[in-house]
């Protein structure tokens, strides 16, 4: 078992950058886990259709990747997403989601890494 501080649950500063998107309550319940945790470039999107809905929020592109904070319809704080590229968002438009289901960690309440 691995430990990784969650900044969300312990005081720790972040682990990477930029920082591991933390869901909690009922989306890390599903699993059962305390706290889940996707990295924003295991996060697709999509115009068309995905397992997600949300809001784009900020989009900012960074040398050859474009970031943005997006707020998902059922999860109370903005998930950050990686794309690849210069990836055209406006504002407050609707997009979906593909988190990589085989990427995301799970979290006991001590804030360690279930495996």
């Amino acid at each position: 078992m691995s430990i990784i501080a969650i900044p969300e649950i312990c005081s720790s500063p972040a682990i990477g950058r930029p920082k591991l998107n933390i869901v909690k309550g009922a989306e890390a319940a599903k699993r059962s886990a305390h706290a889940i945790g996707v990295r924003p470039e295991h996060i697709a999107l999509s115009t068309d259709n995905g397992t997600r809905q949300g809001t784009i929020g900020v989009s900012d592109h960074i040398g050859s990747d474009t970031f943005s904070h997006v707020a998902v319809d059922d999860l109370p704080d903005p998930l950050t997403v990686r794309a690849d590229g210069v990836v055209e968002l406006s504002y407050h438009s609707r997009i979906f989601l593909f988190p990589d289901p085989m990427q995301i960690p799970e979290f006991d309440y001590r804030s360690l890494r279930v495996e």
